[in-house]
C-alpha cells in the first residue's frame, strides 16, 4: 500500500505527467477601436496590413501579423500524451472577403454571419507562438486539472470534432454548445463551460456588450444605411441607444481576455480538487446538435432575415422550440 501512495506521489510530482488546459491570448496589433462602428471598421482595416518582424537565419524579415482582430487557442496536455493545440478559424480567404465588403455591399452585419471555419492545429499555432510570445503579443491562462477533468475535455474536444462544429466559424454571437458553430474566443470559453469552470468574474471581464442600429446593418430585405466602403471613406453613426431599433451583441473579445492576464503575463488557476461534471457537452441531443449544424453549413456567408438577426436562436426556437434569450428555455 505505500509503496503504491509513493508510486503515485512521484507521478504526480513529474512535470511529465502533469494535467494543464492553457488558454493562449494574443492581442491585435493595436487594440481595435469600439468608439464608434467606422471606427472600428477603420482600425480593423489598418490592422490587416500590419506586420511583424523576425529573426530568419542570419538575415531579419517581416511578415502580415497572423491576427489582426486578436485571437485565443488552446493548448491541453494530458499526462505524457503529446500536447494539444487547437483554435478557431475562418477558411476564408481574404480576396473573399474583400469581394464582400468591396462589391457586394456587405457592412457590419459580416461580424454576425457564419463562414466556413476550421482549426489551428499544432504546426500552425507552434510556427508563430515563440515570435509572438517573444515580442509581448502573447498572454496565458492556465489551469491545473486532475486526470479526470483532462479526459473531460479530451472527450468534448473528440465530440466537437465528431460533430463537425470546427467547419463553422460562427458569428459573434454563436454558442458552440448548441451546435452553431463559433469563433476563436467562443470556442475557448467553451472548453470553461463544459468543466463549469466559468465564474461571474471572467464573464464580466471577458464580455463585450453593443447595441447595434438596426440600419447599420444588412439582411435580406434591405441594406445597411452605411456601406463598408462609406466607413473607409469617413462616415459613421453612434452605436444604438435602448430605444432605437437594434440588435444585442454580448460576445467574448480576445482582446479583453488578454488584458484580463495583465502584466503577469501568465496566470494560473489550480483547479484539481474541483468536482468534474457529468452533464452533457450540448444543450441538444446528438442528432439535434448535428441536425443544427447541417442548417448552418447550408446557409454559411448567407444573408440573415430580419428575424435570424433579431433573434441567434430563431431556427432552434422554429424547429425544437428551444427559445428564450440565448437561455434554451423550452416553450
Amino acid at each position: 500500500m505505500r509503496f503504491l501512495l509513493l508510486l503515485g506521489f512521484i507521478l504526480y510530482a513529474i512535470p511529465g505527467v502533469a494535467h494543464d488546459l492553457e488558454f493562449i491570448f494574443y492581442r491585435a496589433p493595436k487594440p481595435l477601436d469600439w468608439s464608434t462602428p467606422g471606427s472600428l471598421v477603420r482600425s480593423t482595416v489598418r490592422n490587416s496590413f500590419a506586420q511583424i518582424g523576425m529573426k530568419d537565419g542570419e538575415n531579419y524579415r517581416y511578415d502580415l501579423y497572423p491576427h489582426a482582430i486578436s485571437h485565443v487557442n488552446v493548448k491541453l496536455q494530458c499526462g505524457t500524451a503529446p500536447a494539444i493545440y487547437r483554435g478557431m478559424t475562418s477558411d476564408r480567404s481574404t480576396a473573399s472577403y474583400a469581394w464582400d465588403l468591396m462589391a457586394r455591399g456587405r457592412s457590419l452585419e459580416t461580424f454576425l454571419i457564419d463562414v466556413k471555419g476550421r482549426f489551428y492545429k499544432n504546426d500552425e499555432v507552434l510556427k508563430w507562438l515563440s515570435v509572438l510570445e517573444s515580442q509581448g503579443y502573447v498572454r496565458r491562462f492556465q489551469l491545473k486539472l486532475n486526470e479526470e477533468q483532462c479526459q473531460r475535455v479530451q472527450k468534448y474536444l473528440r465530440e466537437y470534432e465528431s460533430l463537425y462544429l470546427q467547419k463553422i466559424y460562427g458569428s459573434l454571437r454563436a454558442d458552440p454548445q448548441w451546435g452553431q458553430g463559433a469563433g476563436c474566443a467562443a470556442f475557448a470559453v467553451s472548453f470553461l463551460k463544459v468543466l463549469n469552470l466559468f465564474p461571474e468574474t471572467l464573464e464580466k471581464y471577458w464580455r463585450r456588450h453593443l447595441l447595434v442600429p438596426l440600419r447599420l446593418l444588412s439582411f435580406q430585405a434591405r441594406k445597411s444605411d452605411l456601406s463598408f466602403w462609406a466607413y473607409l471613406r469617413g462616415e459613421d453613426a453612434a452605436w444604438a441607444s435602448e430605444t432605437e431599433p437594434h440588435i444585442e451583441l454580448q460576445f467574448y473579445d480576445p482582446e479583453l481576455m488578454y488584458n484580463w492576464v495583465g502584466a503577469r503575463h501568465k496566470v494560473v488557476w489550480d483547479v484539481r480538487s474541483r468536482v468534474v461534471p457529468e452533464s452533457s457537452f450540448f444543450r441538444m441531443s446528438r442528432s439535434q446538435t448535428r441536425q443544427n449544424q447541417e442548417h448552418r453549413l447550408q446557409k454559411l456567408n448567407q444573408l440573415l432575415s430580419e428575424k435570424e438577426l433579431r433573434d441567434p436562436f430563431y431556427f432552434e426556437c422554429r424547429k425544437w422550440g428551444y427559445c428564450g434569450p440565448g437561455l434554451g428555455i423550452r416553450k
